[in-house]
């Protein structure tokens, strides 16, 4: 084993720039796959948080009396379908407001409590919140005289899980072309390297080393190559996921704020060692034509 890491480094010290080439390569093939990945994970999170909301959102008129309100709760509780009722008072959406507004709360100086209307959220079981636009019960609401709106929420669950389902499948289409891209490259600097060290190559055969011999340090480098060009794309990454997430969540204080997160360590340690894996195939693949020409 000592002798393939020192036969790889000499290699690597004899050509360091094709290694910096091809390893810098393989860090931009694998950034946009990360990038979509980051992306959808973010996606699955906030869905996750639509699914803990409001599917409707009945929005009481001004002044209307707390026995009313009581009243009309209940009788929503009691709805075949209907999973959770909860009451909002004013109070509780300006709070639920500044909380969403993070560092943009001060938006709210000069608004009051009472300006924000008294609600009451209503879940439906999963699955029947689509069917609720239909519903017999969302027209009753409409026409009782101490209803204002009625609003469905839950709709943009159904939009972010569009959003979500299209997300993932460019992560994986990108994952699948940046793969390929690794074969591609590493391999064909495997071929090069092999096509240069070709008399080297034929003296070893020469004097008794096996395919396996030859082959090691070539896979090994390949395999570096893959390995620290997934670890370099997944810094670059990280930093540019730094710089640009407060300022999304800056920009979208209500929708983002505090909800953006980096790749979790599975997504990483998959990702680097597919990427490893990859890059050692490619290297296989090309060596064996090498030595096989």
């Amino acid at each position: 084993m000592i002798g393939v890491v020192a036969r790889t480094a000499a290699g690597i010290v004899r050509r360091p720039l094709d290694f910096l080439l091809v390893t810098g390569t393989v860090t931009l093939a694998l950034l946009l796959p990360g990038a979509a990945r980051l992306a959808a994970r973010n996606a699955e999170r906030w869905l996750a948080g639509w699914g803990e909301a409001a599917h409707l959102v009945v929005y009481l008129q001004d002044e209307v009396a707390e026995a009313e309100a009581a009243r009309i709760a209940a009788l929503i509780t009691q709805v075949p379908g209907v999973d959770a009722v909860r009451r909002v008072r004013p109070a509780e959406a300006y709070r639920r407001l500044q909380e969403n507004l993070g560092a943009e709360a001060h938006l709210l100086q000069g608004v009051e409590e009472r300006f924000l209307p008294d609600s009451i959220e209503v879940r439906l079981r999963e699955g029947l919140w689509p069917l609720a636009r239909v519903s017999p019960l969302v027209e009753r609401l409409r026409q009782t005289p101490a209803i204002a709106e009625v609003e469905f929420a839950g709709e943009w669950a159904s939009r972010l899980g569009r959003i979500q389902s299209v997300v993932g499948a460019a992560s994986l289409a990108a994952l699948g072309l940046a793969l390929l891209v690794c074969v591609y490259v590493v391999g064909s600097a495997a071929r090069l390297a092999a096509h240069s060290r070709k008399d080297e190559i034929a003296v070893q055969k020469l004097v008794g080393a096996t395919d396996r011999f030859v082959r090691a340090p070539f896979l090994l480098q390949g395999g570096l190559q893959g390995l620290v060009g997934a670890g370099l794309a997944a810094v670059a990454l990280f930093l540019a996921y730094r710089v640009v997430a407060p300022r999304l969540e800056a920009a979208l204080p209500f929708a983002l704020s505090g909800n953006l997160t980096f790749l979790g360590v599975r997504d990483l340690l998959a990702g680097t060692l597919l990427a490893t894996a990859t890059a050692v195939v490619g290297t296989l693949l090309a060596i064996r034509r090498a030595l096989d020409a």
